[in-house]
């Protein structure tokens, strides 16, 4: 999220389909529910420990996503309503999938909108 004219992001946005071997040194910050599945959300700070030159929020579901139905604004409202992301923050990519540390993975997705 950043102002388009910006030459990096800012912040950054991250929602997991699957939360299977993610290793992450980072704790839990809150759980939240939106458009009815349960997020695990981290938030990694560049604070010098980790390799982050913005802060990126996590979202990392409960139990794995095969089937879904998202609103991304649900996802930056909550981000803003807990006062981590400005209301007036651009939106400009999304990240939306897995992240395959070790191994092989993919993701497919099917019949997206985004409006």
């Amino acid at each position: 999220m950043n102002n388009p004219s910006d030459n990096f992001p800012v912040q950054e946005l991250v929602i997991l389909t699957s939360y299977q071997n993610q290793p992450t040194t980072a704790t839990i910050d809150y759980t939240v529910t939106i458009d009815g599945i349960t997020f695990d959300v981290y938030i990694l700070m560049p604070d010098g420990t980790q390799n982050f030159r913005w802060p990126v929020f996590v979202y990392m579901p409960k139990t794995a996503i095969t089937n879904l139905n998202l609103n991304i604004g649900d996802f930056t409202a909550d981000l803003s309503n807990r006062n981590y992301v400005a209301p007036s923050s651009y939106l400009t990519s999304i990240s939306l999938g897995t992240q395959v540390i070790t191994g092989t993975g993919y993701t497919t997705i099917n019949n997206y909108v985004l409006n």
